[in-house]
């Protein structure tokens, strides 16, 4: 005999309060969720009985006792919460289901397991002394005495006791500064690290605490064998997302005083031999400054420990080594002298003339790039502005004026400052 008339279904319900039963399903979007990351819990209510009511009501969730929220259920019969700050680890998380007028209230439950699978990074690096803004840029140029590299990693990593961990961050293994990488490649001592766990900063103490000399430096630290955090995520040094790689960054330290860029007017100059290191490099670029009927190859004047050997440019224009390479992205500095060792003018003498709008070309494989003086201005010889860093492709023309008999040097620099309008065959 059948109990239900045509064929139906039983209807279920709560024993106490003759409501429909429903069930309470909890899922997550992320799970296991990454450390530091937000999961969105879903707690889907369902009717144990075939009426066809969409379920009201909120739901309250737990991880454990520890309430984490409360979420009205919505049309489609879920309700959801984000939740972050959870620990490494799993966790019980519960969804309890309040119930309305047409069904009973009834809970659910999951694991949710939050993982660290991010390695870590290096969010800054600084100097000290400071370079002036609290950074020290990939390419950046300064002039100040460092003796400490301070690196700051995006999360706390492993320190344990001691310094010969091959994974420690205080291990001088995991770290290293060449000085010339690009010829002499010579090791610049790295004598200790002190790590702070509360600011995550490895300070590298270097060069025995004596000032870095001038020239090009490239700072590594190491990814194989690798810094990593507690989870045994090695370090992204590169910042693709994977770790294991190292980290590197270029920089040049440049003398505290612009170059002597002329000799005594009306007076006769003897040179010795030009050094070895201070040797020009013939680039195949070309100086055109139309106002001036100026048009002047360009050679590279190297950056020796000294400074940049500048008295054997005779008619040519010098390329100072450890700026901008010219034509490309950054400030390029290009000096001349203002007098010859014959005593007579050079041909940097008239570059204050330059005005605002006047074009300056740099003639480069074929193609003409084209500058328009933005700035001319007088400058301290020991005044940094000349090389100061840029992202754009600027030039900087400098050169010495106002000779002083009775120190017998130039007590002044002109700067003329150009921006690159135009690139053309």
């Amino acid at each position: 005999m059948d109990l239900f008339a045509n064929g139906s279904s039983p209807i279920y319900y709560d024993d106490l309060s003759l409501k429909s039963a429903s069930s309470t399903a909890l899922s997550s979007t992320a799970n296991p969720s990454e450390l530091g990351f937000d999961a969105v819990l879903t707690a889907t209510i369902g009717s144990l009985s075939p009426i066809a009511i969409t379920p009201t009501g909120t739901v309250d969730f737990y991880e454990g006792l520890t309430y984490l929220g409360s979420s009205p259920v919505d049309a489609s019969g879920q309700a959801n919460i984000a939740i972050s700050g959870l620990g490494i680890g799993p966790h019980n998380i519960t969804a309890n289901y309040s119930g309305d007028v047409n069904y009973a209230a009834s809970s659910g439950m999951l694991v949710q397991t939050v993982a660290d699978t991010t390695p870590p990074t290096i969010s800054i690096v600084n100097s000290n002394q400071d370079t002036g803004d609290g950074i020290l840029s990939q390419g950046e140029n300064t002039n100040v005495d460092i003796t400490q590299l301070l690196a700051t990693f995006s999360e706390d990593v492993l320190d344990p006791i001691g310094n010969i961990n091959p994974d420690d961050v205080t291990n001088p293994s995991n770290y290293s500064l060449i000085l010339d990488p690009a010829f002499s490649a010579t090791p610049i001592s790295i004598d200790s690290i002190v790590y702070n766990a509360a600011g995550r900063t490895a300070t590298v103490n270097l060069n025995g605490g004596l000032p870095l000399d001038t020239g090009t430096y490239q700072f590594t630290i190491q990814g194989t064998p690798s810094i990593q955090d507690d989870q045994g995520n090695r370090l992204d040094g590169n910042g693709d997302g994977t770790g294991g790689d190292d980290f590197t960054l270029d920089f040049r330290i440049l003398p505290d005083r612009l170059p002597e860029t002329g000799f005594p007017p009306g007076l006769l100059s003897i040179l010795p031999k030009q050094s070895e290191t201070g040797l020009f490099t013939d680039l195949n670029l070309r100086l055109i400054i139309p106002k001036l009927e100026k048009d002047l190859a360009i050679v590279g004047v190297p950056l020796t420990g000294s400074g940049w050997e500048i008295n054997w440019l005779g008619n040519n224009a010098g390329y100072l080594e450890g700026t901008a390479f010219p034509t490309w992205s950054g400030n390029t500095v290009i000096t001349g002298h203002v007098n010859l060792k014959s005593g007579l003018p050079g041909h940097f003498v008239n570059i204050d003339q330059l005005k605002y709008g006047d074009q300056i070309q740099i003639v480069a494989w074929g193609m003409v790039h084209t500058y328009s003086v933005i700035e001319t201005t007088i400058l301290a010889p020991t005044d940094p502005e000349a090389f100061e860093h840029a992202e754009q492709d600027i030039l900087t023309l400098i050169t010495c004026r106002t000779y002083d008999l009775e120190s017998g040097s130039y007590l002044h620099r002109t700067m003329v400052r150009a921006v690159l309008v135009s690139v053309t065959e």
